[in-house]
């Protein structure tokens, strides 16, 4: 075990003396790669605080941080309370803010590569551009948990009006992408409205053995009346749950 830990930490100091940092993931037992706390190692060697950012997929958080970290590299000092754009995907902003992380428990391998060093929570917006203590935030309250105290210059930042999107009760002719095996009673999983304007309503992902089809998003809803609580997401985003009992999960502008 001592070895297998010691070869891991050797890996990881290599990537952190090529690149600067490394990302690291620890997967939610329920939600795997769908929901991750991610955090930087290596930005302790700039004498710098660590970031970390919880609740985004892993691919999204692993883009995102590194945004960030590649940032700290150019020189930039990230301060808590700081509000930032962390840079665009697919033509949208992410805009995030920090705070100090008082719980920073899963940073254990920092702990070990550079002793006790600060971090910084990185907090994201749901689809609205909203951040958790906004009223009408769209998440469910687990979704990003908070770790430490969140400044009053930041809870006073200004709620943002994001106009929503049509309903799908005033575009019931509008067809959406989705698969045969939703056709035949599978329940959505995915609800992507596209930068471009157009829908995929899905039940997973698509693979090669996934079966395309056109259908009319009304009768959709129609199947599953709660589709119709997150057709109102703007161009640019998408929402998520891991089954038809579960609660949706709105993921910031940008992510689709």
């Amino acid at each position: 075990m001592k070895r297998r830990r010691q070869r891991e930490l050797d890996e990881l100091r290599a990537v952190v003396d090529r690149y600067g940092h490394a990302v690291r993931c620890v997967m939610d037992d329920d939600e795997g790669e769908d929901r991750v706390v991610a955090y930087t190692v290596g930005l302790s060697a700039r004498d710098h605080p660590e970031l970390m950012l919880t609740g985004l997929p892993s691919s999204s958080a692993i883009w995102l941080l590194n945004q960030l970290g590649g940032r700290v590299h150019a020189g930039e000092v990230l301060r808590a309370g700081s509000v930032l754009d962390a840079g665009e995907a697919d033509d949208e902003p992410h805009p995030v803010v920090l705070v100090e992380a008082e719980d920073d428990h899963e940073l254990g391998v920092v702990e070990m590569l550079y002793g006790d060093r600060p971090t910084l929570q990185v907090i994201w917006t749901d689809s609205t551009g909203r951040f958790p203590w906004h009223p009408g935030y769209a998440n469910p309250p687990d979704v990003q948990g908070l770790r430490g105290e969140v400044p009053v210059a930041l809870l006073a930042l200004p709620c943002p009006e994001v106009p929503p999107s049509p309903l799908a009760a005033d575009r019931e002719h509008d067809l959406v992408l989705t698969t045969r095996s939703v056709l035949d009673g599978a329940a959505v999983t995915k609800v992507w409205h596209e930068a471009d304007g157009g829908w995929q309503l899905l039940d997973g992902d698509v693979t090669d053995d996934s079966v395309p089809v056109l259908a009319h998003r009304e009768h959709l809803v129609e199947a599953d009346h709660t589709l119709r609580g997150v057709l109102d997401i703007p161009a640019g985003s998408c929402v998520t749950r891991e089954a038809h009992t579960s609660p949706w999960v709105r993921w910031p502008l940008g992510s689709a």
